[in-house]
């Protein structure tokens, strides 16, 4: 079953609060083991309700304030029960393999230059010597 962050946020709210229905009517300052925001907010109280689109930053965030900051903690949190716990590294194991994390620019391809690095073009011609039209900027 795929449970989405908003999703895995609303249950640990539930499980906060002890009811579904006392979700709605939370305040936000009365999160479990203290943790929340410089303001003393809940950071998942904007979306308790299942609504919004949390960011899985926001799941990481709490998890390192559960574990005192400590990554290592994290990373080996022995509560696969707790609603969040497929997010505590900050990522979305649905998402995996998806974008682009290294954009890195597509080689150059200019033909006659990666058929044959070592040799200089047919014409005998250097690179300088070449019209600039359709090389870009190989200068």
């Amino acid at each position: 079953m795929n449970v989405t962050p908003g999703k895995a946020i609303h249950r640990h709210c539930v499980s906060c609060v002890e009811h579904a229905h006392e979700v709605k009517y939370c305040q936000g300052d009365k999160m479990i083991g203290g943790q929340g925001n410089k303001n003393g907010i809940c950071y998942f109280f904007t979306y308790r309700l299942g609504r919004g689109r949390p960011s899985v930053k926001v799941i990481r965030r709490f998890c390192l304030e559960c574990h005192g900051d400590s990554r290592k903690s994290v990373r080996d949190c022995p509560s696969k029960k707790c609603h969040l716990y497929i997010y505590r590294m900050g990522t979305n194991p649905a998402r995996a393999g998806v974008g682009n994390k290294k954009a890195i620019a597509p080689p150059l391809r200019l033909g006659f230059l990666t058929q044959n690095r070592r040799s200089p073009p047919d014409e005998g011609l250097s690179i300088k010597q070449l019209p600039k039209s359709g090389l870009g900027s190989v200068r």
